[in-house]
């Protein structure tokens, strides 16, 4: 698995450079941070003793820009400590912290082990992709990719537990913002068998109904159920009336 993250870790190197740059060749293409806050909470973070080994930018001043303007150079941090502040709060920046695993399941644990990610990624075989995906809970799964599911309006986007409730996109945005009114229309000639207090005589219908063996129900059919129900009714009834009269 070391090896495989080294050759990992090369290519997003070799991507980014590509990209990017970096230092005032990648400032001058890559936008800022919200503000000056957001800019020192991810720079402290890189400053602090993660453990990590940097393959990629830093908290380094970049020469020609200044403190003020934001920047934070895309940066690669592979193999920081799981309890340091890259690995215990979202970043939102440019920081990638990169983990070496030895197996599948070793991925699995350290996602279980923290809040439900807004989303996983895989980039697997469809057996292991399957794994990943009956193992773990998320907001969305992507295979193959990173983020474009956000961009697709056929596919509620929206994050589970802490990573947020609720969906937009396309008809679950709507369902999502709109106050649904629920109706129920039923005849008043007829009790509900949802009505409380629920007459002795129906509960135990219902339990003795309830109990009948699923093998037995399966061989009457649904006009068989509807008598058998009604006995049940008819019978519950004169047992129920004739204790009254004693």
């Amino acid at each position: 698995m070391r090896n495989r993250s080294k050759k990992v870790v090369a290519q997003l190197k070799k991507a980014t450079l590509d990209m990017l740059g970096e230092g005032p060749e990648a400032a001058q293409k890559m936008t800022r941070m919200i503000n000056p806050q957001a800019a020192q909470r991810i720079l402290a973070a890189l400053r602090e003793a993660h453990g990590g080994r940097l393959e990629l930018g830093g908290p380094a001043e970049v020469p020609g820009v200044a403190k003020a303007e934001r920047f934070v150079q895309p940066t690669i941090v592979v193999d920081p400590k799981k309890d340091s502040t890259l690995m215990t709060e979202e970043i939102f920046g440019p920081v990638l912290p990169v983990l070496t695993v030895s197996s599948c399941d070793e991925a699995i644990s350290i996602v279980n082990g923290k809040e439900k990610p807004l989303a996983v990624y895989v980039f697997a075989p469809s057996p292991v992709v399957d794994h990943v995906m009956a193992s773990t809970s998320s907001g969305a799964v992507v295979v193959g990719d990173v983020m474009m599911h956000k961009g697709n309006p056929e596919l509620p986007f929206g994050g589970i537990g802490g990573s947020g409730m609720g969906r937009l996109h396309g008809i679950s945005g709507f369902e999502e913002f709109s106050n649904l009114r629920a109706v129920m229309n039923r005849p008043l000639t007829m009790p509900s068998p949802m009505r409380l207090p629920v007459e002795p005589a129906l509960a135990k219908v219902a339990w003795t109904y309830a109990n009948l063996s699923p093998k037995f129900l399966r061989t009457m059919g649904r006009a068989g159920k509807v008598l058998a129900l009604l006995a049940l009714v008819f019978v519950a009834r004169r047992i129920a009336r004739w204790r009254s009269a004693i």
